[in-house]
């Protein structure tokens, strides 16, 4: 390790990015993932009681709906954060690990990948009500 390269910020393309996006990619699907779980719990649990029960679908088809386009909302976030941070780092990993830059480009990619999870489970949250009659019947 004679040859030392100097170090510079993790996050070069920090100002090309910006938190707001970054930090939506990684936390938006997941708290839509959340916000659908309390409201089905909720509803779904409370369902087949007389004033629920005409709406019951509805509740909760535009519950997913909402989780769904947010989801899909961190998704665009994080590709666009992932798409702007390109040139954050040159030299493939071994440089990355040496110098320790990326940072900016890393945390899209996991808004990316965590976006994409959380879309599938939200996706399958859809199928109860497309496949099991409710009460209201």
């Amino acid at each position: 390790m004679a040859s030392r390269i100097a170090a510079g910020h993790p996050a070069p393309q920090r100002e090309r990015v910006g938190l707001l996006p970054v930090a939506f990619g990684l936390t938006g699907a997941p708290l839509a993932w959340i916000g659908l779980s309390l409201v089905n719990y909720g509803v779904a649990s409370q369902g087949c009681t007389p004033p629920l029960a005409s709406r019951f679908g509805a509740i909760l088809g535009a519950a997913v709906a909402l989780a769904l386009v947010v989801a899909l909302a961190a998704l665009w976030a994080a590709y666009g954060a992932w798409r702007r941070s390109h040139a954050e780092q040159a030299g493939g990993g071994e440089r990355t690990m040496e110098v320790g830059e990326g940072r900016t480009r890393f945390l899209a990619l996991c808004g990316i990948i965590t976006s994409l999870g959380f879309l599938i489970g939200i996706a399958f949250a859809l199928l109860p009500l497309l496949m099991v009659p409710s009460c209201a019947g």
